[in-house]
């Protein structure tokens, strides 16, 4: 009994600080954010892909009861790392479309146009990332050590949804609310890096709490 009330403890440590973890990576990832698109569409279409990832994730785990254990929330963590990533990299694309004129054939809208250009662009090198992680992660889920075949087959899960939000809700959302005009520049980037910066002084006291309390965790 003793032994069992160790490892439920430490398991217990272990994902909470797991959480946090999750936690101090998504507040990264909103300053990274905020400086590398540097507009506040852009940052809040990003966030809203990644939240509503995490909470689908979140949802998938309660209905088919699995708790939320170390390999849960290290896949979590993951998640969100890669989801900005391929998010920010749609982003990019679309910025630099701005920068052409979409040819006299074209009907639709300026966001559309500017949509379709990103994903012949920037779409083919995201799908083939994820797709290449997914296969290495499902060929983990093949060995017969439980936990690295649980982390094997969460992290192809986790991954095959980050690639489906950010291809139709972040694309939707682009074609939807994005701006039309707007392509970056140097000055939207150090304005953007002056707001994360104002945000971070005004809020460290909570980041820091987090990565201490992760750290002693």
């Amino acid at each position: 009994e003793a032994v069992v009330s160790t490892q439920s403890t430490g398991e217990i440590a272990l994902v909470d600080g797991a959480i946090r973890g999750i936690a101090i990576s998504l507040w990264f990832c909103i300053m990274a954010t905020i400086i590398f698109t540097g507009h506040p569409v852009q940052t809040l279409i990003v966030m809203s892909t990644i939240v509503c990832e995490i909470g689908f994730v979140f949802g998938c785990f309660f209905l088919i009861g699995l708790e939320l254990g170390a390999v849960e929330a290290i896949s979590l963590a993951i998640l969100v790392g890669t989801s900005v990533d391929y998010c920010v990299h749609l982003i990019e694309g679309y910025r630099l479309a701005g920068k052409y004129q979409p040819p006299p054939s074209w009907n639709g809208t300026i966001r559309g146009w500017r949509l379709r250009h990103a994903l012949n662009h920037i779409g083919v090198p995201i799908v083939s990332s994820a797709i290449t992680t997914v296969l290495a992660a499902a060929t983990l889920s093949l060995t017969q050590i439980q936990m690295f075949s649980r982390f094997g087959k969460i992290l192809a899960l986790t991954m095959a949804l980050s690639l489906i939000y950010t291809l139709f809700m972040s694309g939707s959302l682009l074609a939807v609310f994005a701006p039309t005009k707007f392509t970056g520049s140097r000055k939207s980037s150090l304005k953007g890096l002056l707001i994360a910066a104002v945000l971070t002084c005004a809020v460290t006291p909570l980041p820091l709490y987090l990565f201490k309390e992760a750290i002693i965790c």
